[in-house]
């Protein structure tokens, strides 16, 4: 669900609120989301560096050659 919201760009409040609104038991903090959603861009992104990345997305996208 965590990886879902990222990538619909969810605002950080929001999943804390849902993943809290799920589960009353929860005690996730704004830095473990922020931690995760770290942890799963750097997996998206492989051994790439973040420019390596953005090249790479911007030819995807044809915006350059």
């Amino acid at each position: 669900m965590l990886v879902d919201m990222i990538n619909f760009l969810v605002k950080l409040i929001k999943i804390l609120l849902t993943l809290k609104g799920n589960n009353e038991y929860n005690v996730t903090t704004t830095k473990q989301v922020y931690n995760a959603r770290y942890a799963y861009r750097i997996l998206i992104r492989g051994p790439r560096t973040e420019l390596q990345q953005s090249m790479v997305l911007l030819d995807y996208k044809y915006y350059i050659h």
